[in-house]
């Protein structure tokens, strides 16, 4: 008979793994600052730039998601099952609290306090792209972007990335096919423009927030940026964290004078998430040379995806309030009471919809794992209990 058994990892008591939690969490804040940004007038301010340029937080969750993703899938590479327990881990982590979002912002579309509220999607309740949405495939349809989940777009990135990662993973030591499957996706987002420019007489170029921006061939060499991270870690891991800092604000820099100005033309925004993996790089790298971190910074950036999720709709109901009674907030204000409460309303949807379900599949990969299997868990207490045992099965 076969013996079974398997290793749990806690981050609770595992400070050296912090590091990719607060990532998480300064990725989500980005995020917050750019949808909370776009209720205001533009202002001709450096500040404003930055604040536009929070949504670079998703190429920062794309870099430590595909980071940790190699990690996994090289803790499964010698189990015989590995394909199946990859697929599984990563569908029910993300398919679960997705699906959730498309009933809550359903929802919301049903009441009148949200009609013409910011951030609240006008559901296209056509078959083919429900159905899109239910098998995590949004991503490859034109207007898989914003239209049952706001944001859906990087979810959508995300699921395809998965599908490739297996692949991606057995070229993990080959950096010049990486580099160039880089370079590959970057020239053909450049002729798909140019194609179409053709074709339509007009004019076409990789618009910020538009379907070619969007789209997994823009987006993938950021997470080949996560995979060459991780692959080069004990290298990279080295550099002090005076040069990382400097090296990602060097970068950060770059992207706001690209950003200001129109330098590069049409390729701008097929680069920007290229140099903002860069800065990503960096920024993890002096990260994990933080010993320690605050707590709720840790925490914030466990319950980052259900943050994702709801701070749209929690943008939009404190804007209709103040509406309602007639209450100014300035910027800093929003960003503020935004992010409090979005921290607490994703604890609830953490604990209620995340953590059961994270349970119930580790609990289904450890009946189908033949070898010992590591695996992430924060706070599930009783399978920590588990982690010695062991039995014939």
């Amino acid at each position: 008979m076969t013996r079974k058994a398997i290793v749990y990892r806690s981050r609770n008591n595992d400070d050296r793994l912090n590091y990719l939690d607060v990532t998480r969490a300064i990725a989500a804040l980005l995020v917050i600052t750019v949808h909370v940004s776009q209720l205001y007038t533009p202002q001709p301010t450096g500040f404003w730039t930055l604040a536009q340029m929070g949504q670079l937080g998703v190429q920062l969750f794309f870099v430590a998601s595909a980071f940790t993703i190699t990690a996994s899938l090289e803790r499964l590479s010698n189990e015989p099952n590995a394909g199946k327990l990859f697929f599984i881990f990563r569908f029910f982590r993300i398919a679960p609290l997705f699906y959730f979002g498309m009933i809550v912002y359903f929802l919301a579309t049903q009441l009148t306090f949200f009609d013409n509220a910011p951030h609240i999607p006008r559901p296209e309740n056509s078959f083919f792209n429900t159905i899109s949405h239910v098998l995590l495939m949004n991503g490859i349809i034109p207007r898989g972007g914003n239209t049952l989940v706001p944001g859906e777009w990087s979810i959508g990135a995300e699921c395809l990335f998965y599908i490739v990662a297996p692949l991606l993973y057995r070229i993990r030591n080959s950096p010049r096919i990486i580099l160039v499957i880089g370079f590959f996706c970057i020239l053909t987002i450049q002729l798909v423009t140019i194609a179409a420019s053709k074709y339509y007489g007009k004019e076409i170029s990789v618009e910020n927030n538009g379907i070619m921006y969007f789209s997994i061939i823009n987006q993938l060499p950021v997470f080949l940026s996560g995979i060459c991270l991780y692959v080069n870690r004990e290298k990279l891991f080295k550099i002090s964290k005076s040069i990382s800092w400097t090296a990602a604000l060097i970068s950060i820099f770059i992207i706001w004078i690209f950003w200001k100005t129109t330098f590069l033309g049409g390729l701008l925004f097929s680069i920007i998430p290229v140099i903002a993996a860069v800065a990503s790089i960096f920024i993890i790298i002096a990260l994990s040379k933080i010993s320690r971190f605050p707590q709720f910074a840790i925490e914030f950036g466990r319950r980052s995806y259900s943050i994702y999720i709801f701070h749209f709709i929690i943008i939009s109901t404190i804007i209709k309030l103040t509406d309602e009674f007639n209450i100014e907030i300035e910027f800093l204000q929003m960003l503020i009471i935004t992010a409090i409460i979005t921290y607490f309303v994703s604890g609830l949807s953490y604990k209620i919809v995340e953590l059961p379900i994270i349970r119930f599949s580790k609990r289904l990969a450890l009946r189908m794992s033949a070898h010992v299997l590591q695996v992430d868990d924060r706070s599930d207490k009783k399978l920590k209990n588990q982690k010695r045992n062991s039995w014939s099965g």
